[in-house]
């Protein structure tokens, strides 16, 4: 018999994660967000925004700012957006994990998933605020086009 999940339990647990993520209490809230992904898997608190509410998201944030493990954070990241498909900020994390992995072409396809969603990007969004340049770069360079030094040093290390 399948074990019946406790929203209300997940709901809270999910809630406290957050606000150990920031304080930061980054060892605690990683357990809780570990606890609420192994009692249900799809958990998510859809309120039809643009930004991901599920702990999977926030796991990637781990991967990729606390441990420089861009290919761990690109799956949390890719969980995320299969939750929550109008996720900018994980389109925009992957993508910057991708330019780490110098997966250039999978790093345009989640900028340009960036502007499909929120239409237009003009003034950057709030993890980068250049991300049409980066976009138009990323197009030069794919392209073969001589690289833009303004852009050297975040093709070299990311964000």
């Amino acid at each position: 018999m399948e074990k019946k999940v406790d929203t209300n339990e997940i709901n809270k647990l999910f809630h406290e994660a957050v606000m150990c993520f920031n304080r930061p209490d980054a060892e605690r809230a990683y357990k809780i967000f570990q606890k609420v992904i192994e009692k249900d898997p799809k958990f998510i608190i859809d309120e039809g925004g643009f930004t991901a509410n599920n702990p999977y998201y926030y796991m990637g944030r781990y991967h990729d700012y606390y441990f420089d493990d861009f290919e761990t954070a690109i799956e949390y990241y890719t969980k995320s957006v299969e939750l929550c498909p109008n996720d900018l900020e994980s389109y925009e994390l992957r993508g910057f994990c991708w330019l780490q992995a110098k997966k250039y072409d999978l790093a345009l396809e989640d900028f340009r998933k960036v502007t499909k969603i929120n239409g237009s990007i003009s003034g950057g969004t709030e993890i980068h605020p250049d991300l049409d340049g980066i976009i138009i770069e990323l197009e030069n360079r794919l392209g073969g086009g001589k690289p833009n030094k303004e852009y050297d040093e975040l093709f070299n290390s990311g964000i």
